[in-house]
Protein backbone atom coordinates (compact mmCIF):
# COMPACT_ATOMS: atom_id res chain seq x y z
CA UNK A 1 0.00 0.00 0.00
CA UNK A 2 2.92 2.34 0.69
CA UNK A 3 4.14 2.20 -2.89
CA UNK A 4 0.65 2.67 -4.31
CA UNK A 5 0.11 5.69 -2.06
CA UNK A 6 3.37 7.19 -3.31
CA UNK A 7 2.59 6.89 -7.00
CA UNK A 8 3.88 3.45 -8.01
CA UNK A 9 1.48 1.91 -10.54
CA UNK A 10 -0.07 -1.47 -9.88
CA UNK A 11 1.31 -4.50 -11.71
CA UNK A 12 -1.87 -4.63 -13.79
CA UNK A 13 -1.52 -0.99 -14.86
CA UNK A 14 2.17 -1.45 -15.59
CA UNK A 15 1.62 -4.46 -17.85
CA UNK A 16 -1.10 -2.73 -19.90
CA UNK A 17 1.52 -0.51 -21.51
CA UNK A 18 3.53 -3.60 -22.49
CA UNK A 19 0.65 -5.35 -24.29
CA UNK A 20 0.68 -5.72 -28.07
CA UNK A 21 -3.11 -6.04 -28.32
CA UNK A 22 -5.97 -4.42 -26.47
CA UNK A 23 -8.11 -6.73 -24.37
CA UNK A 24 -10.93 -6.71 -26.96
CA UNK A 25 -8.48 -7.52 -29.77
CA UNK A 26 -6.99 -10.31 -27.68
CA UNK A 27 -10.44 -11.74 -26.92
CA UNK A 28 -11.35 -11.69 -30.62
CA UNK A 29 -8.10 -13.49 -31.48
CA UNK A 30 -8.77 -16.14 -28.82
CA UNK A 31 -12.30 -16.69 -30.16
CA UNK A 32 -10.90 -17.08 -33.67
CA UNK A 33 -8.26 -19.59 -32.51
CA UNK A 34 -10.82 -21.63 -30.58
CA UNK A 35 -13.25 -21.60 -33.49
CA UNK A 36 -10.59 -22.76 -35.93
CA UNK A 37 -9.59 -25.53 -33.51
CA UNK A 38 -13.20 -26.68 -33.17
CA UNK A 39 -13.44 -26.85 -36.97
CA UNK A 40 -10.36 -29.06 -37.09
CA UNK A 41 -7.84 -26.41 -38.13
CA UNK A 42 -5.59 -25.72 -35.13
CA UNK A 43 -3.52 -22.55 -35.40
CA UNK A 44 0.25 -22.81 -34.89
CA UNK A 45 1.97 -20.52 -32.40
CA UNK A 46 3.95 -18.91 -35.23
CA UNK A 47 0.67 -18.01 -36.92
CA UNK A 48 -0.77 -16.58 -33.71
CA UNK A 49 2.17 -14.17 -33.48
CA UNK A 50 1.66 -13.18 -37.11
CA UNK A 51 -2.07 -12.62 -36.58
CA UNK A 52 -1.37 -10.51 -33.48
CA UNK A 53 1.15 -8.46 -35.43
CA UNK A 54 -1.34 -7.88 -38.25
CA UNK A 55 -4.05 -6.81 -35.80
CA UNK A 56 -1.66 -4.44 -34.02
CA UNK A 57 -0.36 -2.95 -37.26
CA UNK A 58 -3.88 -2.23 -38.51
CA UNK A 59 -4.68 -0.44 -35.27
CA UNK A 60 -1.35 1.39 -35.28
CA UNK A 61 -2.15 3.03 -38.60
CA UNK A 62 -4.48 5.26 -36.62
CA UNK A 63 -2.23 6.00 -33.64
CA UNK A 64 1.17 5.69 -35.36
CA UNK A 65 2.80 3.08 -33.09
CA UNK A 66 3.61 -0.55 -33.69
CA UNK A 67 4.70 -2.86 -30.89
CA UNK A 68 5.68 -6.23 -32.32
CA UNK A 69 4.56 -9.21 -30.26
CA UNK A 70 7.20 -11.00 -28.21
CA UNK A 71 7.68 -14.74 -27.88
CA UNK A 72 5.91 -14.81 -24.50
Amino acid sequence: MYHRAHGRPSIEDKTKSQQCLTSSEENALVKYILRMRSLGFPIRMKSVRSLASIIASRRSVMDGTIKPPSKN
